[in-house]
């Protein structure tokens, strides 16, 4: 590997790093792109120097400012490690819903039964008898004074 080729190299690594968070695809688009650029421009060599290439880079452009470029045209990519919790799955939460109405269910039921048990052993199976009211006598009132 010559020094021209080290420095092709270390300008692309730079635009790799510096589009460390465009996606996979991309990145290697745009640097499949630019090794193309490069290697037509220094095929017009003759004969190539490392100023010759130096200018060839220097035309493209600083690494930075080609990744600014392309990130313009790609939507931003999730954060990997971000702390935004993952969404919960909509089957998940319908399973947890479905689980805890059951539950619920069940448990009436069971309130239920006991109450009928009670209401039930207590008439002994038979209606329970109504109750006579019985009288309340009202405080005894004064006879005639004579």
């Amino acid at each position: 590997m010559t020094s021209i080729d080290s420095l092709v190299d270390s300008y692309l690594g730079a635009v790799a790093q510096a589009g460390a968070d465009l996606s996979p695809q991309r990145r290697e688009e745009l640097l499949t792109d630019l090794r193309e650029h490069i290697t037509t421009a220094r095929a017009e060599l003759d004969p190539e120097t490392e100023a010759d290439v130096r200018t060839i880079l220097d035309r493209l452009g600083d690494p930075a400012s080609i990744i600014a470029e392309a990130r313009q045209d790609e939507p931003p990519q999730p954060m990997v490690n971000s702390q935004v919790p993952p969404r919960r799955s909509s089957l998940r939460v319908w399973v947890v819903v479905a689980v805890v109405a059951v539950l619920g269910v069940a448990l009436a039921a069971c309130i239920a039964g006991v109450l009928g048990l009670f209401f039930f052993a207590t008439s002994e199976g038979k209606p329970v008898e109504s109750v006579e009211p019985v009288p309340v006598s009202s405080p005894a009132q004064p006879g005639p004074t004579g």
